[in-house]
């Protein structure tokens, strides 16, 4: 018996390269000619197996995450043109019509800035992500659980020659070391990493 399967082209959810999937398998009549059914299957499921190592690598392009392109730059900015004038309201709604303007103007400017700022801050620090991930190894600090779990130690602040009056201040207590828990310790299963 020779099975005969079908390659369809399925598009993925919110991607737009297709993947390829098996998508039916179907018996066919059995050949007369064993010989002859051999070779035909083998090529047959040569070119399924092509078709799922090169659907594995659109998978693969489809999972990166896209740049977003960056924002405009201020001279982009200061050169939008005025909209269509839908004519100019008389007397008193002309000064608020210019209080709003001018608001809209400074609120679009300010989120121009931030967006251009926190773009160049988010590409410096991929810049340096691979250093910053091996500087800031958490999982070293980490102490191993039963059961596969984490614990974190606790979070804690050193002060020292540390001094308590009391308010009638008759009474003193002078220390050298004042250590203070600041988080407690937590059960965790996986270690935190600088991007939190």
């Amino acid at each position: 018996m020779i099975w005969d399967f079908k390659l369809v082209a399925v598009p993925m959810c919110r991607s737009t390269t297709p993947i390829i999937r098996l998508r039916s398998i179907m018996p066919l009549q059995t050949e007369s000619n064993p010989s002859q059914t051999l070779p035909s299957f083998l090529i047959r499921l040569c070119v399924i197996l092509c078709a799922l190592m090169l659907s594995g690598g659109l998978a693969q392009a489809a999972i990166q995450p896209d740049v977003s392109p960056p924002p405009p730059v201020l001279g982009e900015l200061q050169e939008l043109e005025n909209g269509e004038d839908l004519g100019k309201p008389d007397g008193i709604g002309l000064q608020i019509r210019k209080d709003a303007l001018r608001e809209a103007a400074l609120s679009y400017g300010a989120r121009g800035g931030l967006a251009f700022r926190t773009f160049e801050i988010q590409r410096r620090l991929a810049d340096y992500e691979t250093s910053l991930t091996s500087i800031f190894d958490f999982t070293r600090l980490l102490i191993a659980a039963p059961s596969g779990l984490l614990i974190e130690p606790p979070i804690v602040s050193e002060a020292q020659r540390a001094v308590l009056v009391n308010k009638g201040g008759q009474e003193a207590a002078v220390s050298d070391r004042v250590l203070r828990i600041n988080k407690s310790a937590r059960i965790v299963t996986a270690p935190r990493d600088w991007h939190l």
